[in-house]
C-alpha cells in the first residue's frame, strides 16, 4: 500500500469522524435559545476538527519551504481559538444553569479529546510520506559531491578507525548514515583553536541554499578543547539502550529513496565569544529521513 492511498485512507476517516462529531454536537446546540455561542456549538466544533487537522498537509508533504514555525504558530492559535470557543459553551452552559447541555459538552469535549490524539497519531505516523523535496531539487550532472558512509546500519563495522580518521582528514566531514535511512552521524576534522568551545553542523539545499533541519546545530553540538595541533571528533555510537539525541541527527526535508545535494558546514564557536568561525564545507548525496 503506497503512502498516496494510505493518506487516502485517513482522509475518509476524518471525514467520517467529524460528519459523527457533527451529528452529536447539534443535540447539544440546537435546543439552546437564550445563548448564540451556544447554538453555534456544532460550528465550533466542525471548525475546530477541521483546523486540527489542516496541520497534515505540511507534515505529510512539506511542501512549504519558508519558516515553519510561522505556519506552526498560526495553526496552534486557530485551534487553540476554536477549542476555547468549545470551552466557553461549557462555562456559559453552566452559568445559566442548563446543566444537561453542560454534561453534552464534555461528552463532547472528551470524544473531541479522542479525536485529536488519533489525528496527532495519524499526522506523526505519516511525516514525511509524501514530501518530494529531493524531486524539486534535482542534482546537477556536473556537481561534484561525497557519498555518506554506510558502516554503521545494522551493527555493521566495514570502516577501521584509521579509515575513519583518514577520511576525516581528507574530507574536513565524514557522514555516516546511522541505523535507519536519512539518519546520520558525522565525524569532523577540526584544525588547532586556541581555545575550547563547540563545533556543529549546517546543512543547506546545495543548489538554492535553502537550510535543512535548522535544529541540526543542536543535535550536531560537540564540545571541543583548545589545542595546538588538529583533532579528530566525532559523535559518539548509538547506545541502544539510552538512544540520545546526540548520538545522531535527522533531515527531514526529503524521504527515504529520494537523493538530493546537501551543503554541510563544520562551524566552531568559542566559549569566549558569539563569533562564529567556518571550518569546513562539503557537499554529500543525503536523502531525508521519513516514517
Amino acid at each position: 500500500m503506497n503512502a498516496i492511498t494510505q493518506i487516502t485512507q485517513i482522509i475518509g476517516f476524518w471525514f467520517l469522524a467529524v460528519c459523527f462529531l457533527f451529528v452529536g454536537s447539534l443535540f447539544v446546540g440546537v435546543s439552546v435559545k437564550e445563548s448564540k455561542l451556544i447554538r453555534l456549538f456544532p460550528l465550533w466544533v466542525v471548525a475546530y476538527c477541521v483546523s486540527f487537522v489542516s496541520i497534515s498537509p505540511l507534515i505529510w508533504f512539506r511542501w512549504w519551504e519558508g519558516p515553519e514555525g510561522l505556519i506552526m504558530t498560526i495553526w496552534l492559535v486557530v485551534t487553540l481559538s476554536f477549542a476555547g470557543l468549545i470551552i466557553a459553551s461549557l462555562v456559559v452552559a453552566i452559568i445559566k444553569k442548563r446543566y444537561g447541555v453542560a454534561i453534552g459538552v464534555v461528552v463532547m469535549g472528551i470524544l473531541l479529546f479522542i479525536y485529536s490524539v488519533v489525528s496527532l497519531t495519524l499526522i506523526g505516523l505519516g511525516a514525511g510520506a509524501g514530501d518530494d523535496f529531493g524531486k524539486r531539487h534535482p542534482i546537477p550532472e556536473d556537481m561534484e559531491y561525497y557519498t555518506c558512509l554506510t558502516d554503521t546500519r545494522y551493527g555493521e563495522k566495514e570502516y577501521t578507525q584509521c579509515k575513519l580518521d583518514s577520511l576525516a582528514i581528507e574530507r574536513g566531514i565524514v557522514l555516516q548514515e546511522n541505523e535507519q535511512y536519512g539518519e546520520y552521524r558525522y565525524i569532523a576534522y577540526v584544525p588547532a583553536v586556541p581555545e575550547k568551545g563547540h563545533i556543529y553542523l549546517k546543512l543547506y539545499e546545495a543548489t538554492t541554499d535553502f537550510p535543512l533541519s535548522e535544529y541540526i546545530k543542536t543535535h550536531t553540538t560537540l564540545p571541543v578543547e583548545a589545542s595546538d595541533t588538529a583533532r579528530i571528533y566525532m559523535m559518539k555510537d548509538v547506545d541502544p539502550d539510552t538512544w540520545s539525541a546526540s548520538d545522531r541527527f535527522r533531515i527531514h526535508e526529503g524521504k527515504w529513496g529520494d537523493y538530493y545535494a546537501a551543503r554541510v558546514e563544520l562551524w566552531y564557536k568559542p566559549e569566549s565569544s558569539d563569533e562564529e568561525k567556518l571550518l569546513h564545507s562539503v557537499i554529500y548525496k543525503v536523502e531525508g529521513w521519513s516514517r
